[in-house]
């Protein structure tokens, strides 16, 4: 206050390497998971490389890396195997040789929907066969009446399998029946074929003496 001046001997400080940091990687999770795909993503305290190993077991086997230094990392994984469980784990390294891997993390992809393909109805006198396929093994039963109301249906079959035949008889000939298929598979998805028509034909002539 009254003027006087007084200051510390000289001293030093040096500012950190980057190297001297420590690389943190966290939020480590999966962003997306379809049927065939997935995106893992994670963060890191500093600028680093992308790389996720995966694979059926904690082995892995596979690996996708990115190369661009980044803190917000998002690696995709293609050409899997649907409604399969993986092992992923993740690692970084920055620009100065910092390496960090996560822990060993699964996920399972999707399972696509159940659809019924290739739907046709074989006409005879008395019976109708109904054909479809389906795009994984699935049961068979089909619906079936003079309206959409339907009324009957077929036993089940069990047997889960993609190629579906259904013998309908006790037909009246010359009759025109609405036909629903139905499908359902070893995890509960069921598909249907919608409505459906298919006509049986007349009795054959026959000539008496």
């Amino acid at each position: 206050a009254t003027g006087d001046i007084v200051s510390s001997d000289d001293r030093m400080f040096r500012t950190k390497h980057p190297s001297d940091d420590h690389l943190d990687i966290y939020k480590v999770m999966p962003k997306y998971i379809g049927t065939e795909g997935a995106i893992i993503g994670w963060m890191s305290n500093l600028p680093a490389s992308s790389r996720v190993e995966y694979g059926p077991t904690d082995e892995y086997g596979l690996e996708v890396f990115d190369g661009a230094y980044v803190t917000s990392h998002a690696v995709e994984l293609s050409d899997l195997e649907e409604n399969t469980t993986y092992h992923y784990r993740v690692t970084s390294e920055s620009e100065y040789g910092l390496v960090s891997v996560s822990d060993d993390a699964t996920f399972t992809t999707g399972l696509s929907p159940l659809e019924i393909l290739d739907f046709e109805i074989e006409s005879g006198v008395l019976a109708l066969t109904v054909n479809w396929t389906t795009n994984r093994p699935s049961d068979s039963r089909v619906e079936y009446g003079e309206d959409n109301s339907y009324g009957s249906v077929t036993p089940l079959s069990p047997e889960l399998v993609t190629e579906h035949s259904v013998l309908i008889d006790d037909l009246l000939p010359s009759e025109l029946y609405h036909v629903r298929a139905w499908s359902i598979d070893d995890w509960g998805h069921a598909a249907s074929s919608g409505d459906r028509t298919g006509t049986t034909l007349p009795p054959a002539l026959d000539i008496y003496s």
